[in-house]
């Protein structure tokens, strides 16, 4: 080979606001705000916490299987040839411990007939597409005040990305101090979570 330090790779794709926005100066500014937080407010690790959204889907993808050679036709029974997205929610504090899910299903009735085998007070959310939207927030954001017992005497520090669903909602946040690179930070309200948005890049 005659460049043995080269190597031919596939790229990942990676969004061009993505891309753009992390860089020395949004990290920078990241962790100058986080730390101010950090020596004002002096929040301990349970008190910290992250949420972040990914879909999921209730069909798995096929495992390779053995099977006769020459055979053409091979199948497996599921749930559905093509699944309809999940979006999951976790919620997790700087000591490893979660505050349980939410759930955000392509239903508008009933989504919480659809909690399965969920961990159990998990929550059911439902829209007809079933990604996180602006009006979804602020149930998410009562979850979190719920199950952390978070108060004015007691706050707790949310770290979110920049999504349009975090940013442009009607609900009563705390105080921000946002790297995004989309908006400015809105005006905040909320007495009990202190929120820094993580520059992500997520479009709007």
């Amino acid at each position: 080979m005659r460049h043995p330090q080269l190597s031919l790779r596939k790229p990942e794709s990676t969004n061009l606001i993505r891309a753009t926005a992390f860089n020395k100066d949004r990290v920078e500014e990241f962790f100058n705000n986080y730390s101010s937080l950090l020596e004002k407010y002096k929040f301990r690790s349970d008190r910290i916490y992250t949420l972040d959204e990914t879909g999921i889907t209730p069909v798995m993808r096929p495992t390779k299987v053995v099977t006769s050679k020459g055979k053409k036709l091979v199948g497996q029974v599921a749930s559905g040839e093509r699944g309809e997205l999940v979006t999951f929610v976790g919620i997790i504090n700087a000591i490893c411990v979660t505050v349980l899910p939410v759930y955000i299903f392509p239903r508008m009735r009933h989504p919480e007939d659809y909690l399965t085998d969920a961990p159990a007070s998990s929550l059911a959310l439902g829209n007809k597409s079933g990604w996180m939207t602006k009006e979804l927030f602020p149930m998410v954001i009562k979850h979190i005040i719920q199950y952390t017992n978070c108060s004015p005497e007691n706050r707790i520090l949310l770290l979110i990305d920049n999504h349009e669903s975090h940013t442009s909602g009607s609900w009563n946040y705390s105080f921000i101090i946002s790297t995004s690179h989309h908006t400015p930070a809105p005006t905040l309200r909320h007495r009990n979570i202190w929120t820094i948005y993580i520059c992500t890049g997520s479009s709007i």
